[in-house]
C-alpha cells in the first residue's frame, strides 16, 4: 500500500535473504552466560542487525542472516558445540561465517569449525583473555584467546589489560601482542595467508562494552589495519563480540565496522 512506509528486510545490512547467492552468512548468537562485569551483551546481535538496516548500501557480496542461534545458557560446552555445527554448515556451503555475539567465548565455538593449521587469528581485544580457567570454567570469556591459541596462531591488537601469569603464558605460546597504537604493516607481516578476524569491541575507543578499558584503538586506525591486512590476506571468518549497547543507535558503529570489513573483501 502506498501509504505504508517500507523498511529494509530485518536482515543484516537490510539485504534480501538469499542463501544461494550470498558470500557471507551472519549468525547471531545471543549468549553471555560467563560475563563477569556488565551482563547484557546477549542483546547486541539483535540491536546490531536493527541498526545495520539503516546503513547506506555499498558494493558488497550478498549477505544471508540466519535465525538467532539458541544457546544452552547452563552449559558453555553445549553452546560451543551448537556454534561449531552451524559455522561448519556455513563453511561446507563455501561461504564466509560472520558470528555476532554475545560474549567473546562464541569465537571459540566458531574457530572449532575450521580444520587444519593454515590460518592465523587476528584478534582486536583490550584484554589478553589468556587465563586457563576463570570462575571455574575453561570456557569463560576471559579464556577465549587461550582456547583460540590451541587452534591457530594468535595476534592481538589493542591489548592494554592482562594479568602477570596470562602474559607469561601468552609469550610462551608465541602470541603477538600490540597495544592501541601500532604499525598496521607490522601486524600484517606476521599473519598467514588465511585470516580469521575476531573483534571484541572493547578494543576500540568509545564503544559500549561488557568490560570497558580506557585508551582504546581509534576507529580510523582499526579500519586502516583491516584494510592493510585484507589487501594481502584472505578473510575466512569474522566475529564481533562484547558489545553492550543501550539502543540500536549505540550499536550502529559496530554494525558499520562489520559491514565495512565485508565490503573490503566482497
Amino acid at each position: 500500500m502506498k501509504l505504508l512506509h517500507s523498511l529494509p528486510p530485518y536482515n543484516f545490512a537490510g539485504q534480501e535473504n538469499d542463501f544461494r547467492s550470498a558470500k557471507f552468512v551472519v549468525v547471531p548468537v545471543p549468549y553471555d552466560s560467563t560475563c563477569s562485569f556488565n551482563a547484557g551483551t546477549r542483546d547486541a546481535p539483535h540491536m546490531m542487525i536493527a541498526a545495520s538496516r539503516f546503513m547506506e548500501e555499498k558494493k558488497c557480496g550478498g549477505i544471508f542472516t540466519t535465525e538467532e542461534l539458541e544457546p544452552c545458557r547452563a552449559d558453555a560446552k553445549e553452546t560451543m558445540r551448537r556454534i561449531t555445527q552451524v559455522v561448519g554448515d556455513v563453511l561446507d556451503a563455501k561461504k564466509v561465517p560472520v558470528v555476532l555475539g554475545g560474549e567473546h567465548t562464541v569465537t571459540y565455538g566458531a574457530l572449532k569449525a575450521f580444520h587444519g593449521d593454515d590460518f592465523s587469528i587476528l584478534a582486536l581485544d583490550a584484554h589478553l583473555d589468556f587465563r586457563d580457567e576463570f570462575e571455574g570454567s575453561p570456557l569463560s570469556h576471559a579464556c577465549t584467546l587461550r582456547r583460540a591459541s590451541e587452534i591457530a596462531p594468535v595476534t592481538v591488537v589493542g591489548c592494554r589489560s592482562w594479568g602477570a601469569e596470562e602474559a607469561k603464558d601468552a609469550k610462551k605460546k608465541g602470541v603477538r601482542v600490540f597495544g592501541s597504537r601500532f604499525d598496521a604493516k607490522e601486524v600484517a607481516k606476521g599473519l598467514k595467508k588465511n585470516v580469521y578476524v575476531s573483534i571484541d569491541f572493547d578494543a576500540l575507543d568509545g564503544f559500549p562494552t561488557g568490560m570497558p578499558e580506557p585508551n582504546g584503538v581509534r576507529y580510523s586506525d582499526a579500519f586502516e589495519l583491516l584494510q592493510t591486512v585484507l589487501k594481502t590476506r584472505r578473510l575466512i571468518g569474522l566475529d564481533g563480540t562484547e558489545l553492550l549497547p543501550a539502543s540500536a543507535g549505540e550499536a550502529y558503529p559496530a554494525a558499520k565496522l562489520v559491514y565495512e570489513i565485508l565490503c573490503m573483501v566482497g
